[in-house]
């Protein structure tokens, strides 16, 4: 990486595609160099006409300046799109992310993996099912991936723990934070 808060801006630039971001990566040597351009300037750079307003390359820098700041307090790590770590199934989403942000093991998800979510109010019966597939699966060498939302998702996060195993959680919300919040104890976990 040419430098850290490149892909930290480019990650943030909603308004463009994955491939327009490695267009623009390649194009570009450092963040100073992407945040001195025009959203015109962008728009040529990717043969797109870019139609974003929310566009402020000197915000964007200090933005990213501010993760970077979050991502060491918080020991969060990045992967970006090219880093060998990067999980190979999720390279080949048609439109995947440019940038993961992590807290753990990465290498969890490079086990054979179970998804499991469902409602957030989940009968006694259809949550223990949840804890009792997860704990199956964790203790069959199957790492869990869900949520972290209340109901099946913490359930199914429960079970795996339970049984040894690894469990994942796709958070709707940055690395830095864990919501809900009374799920934090299990986050940690």
């Amino acid at each position: 990486m040419k430098d850290d808060l490149l892909p930290l801006i480019l990650a943030a630039m909603h308004f463009l595609s994955f491939k327009e971001k490695i267009i623009l990566q390649n194009k570009l040597d450092n963040s100073r160099d992407l945040a001195l351009l025009s959203i015109d300037d962008i728009s040529m750079l990717i043969g797109r006409r870019v139609m974003s307003r929310s566009w402020n390359g000197n915000e964007f820098l200090r933005m990213a300046e501010q993760a970077k700041s979050i991502l060491e307090s918080f020991e969060i790590q990045m992967l970006h799109f090219e880093d060998s770590k990067y999980p190979a199934l999720v390279r080949e989403i048609f439109d995947p992310p440019f940038m993961l942000f992590y807290r753990g093991n990465i290498q969890a998800v490079e086990a054979p993996c179970v998804s499991v979510v469902g409602t957030r109010k989940p009968s006694m019966k259809s949550a223990q099912a949840a804890f009792d597939f997860s704990k199956s699966a964790g203790e069959n060498g199957c790492t869990v991936v869900s949520g972290m939302a209340f109901g099946i998702d913490s359930s199914a996060h429960k079970g795996a723990i339970s049984g040894n195993g690894k469990s994942v959680a796709v958070l709707p919300c940055g690395a830095d934070a864990v919501y809900p919040v009374a799920n934090r104890r299990l986050a940690v976990r």
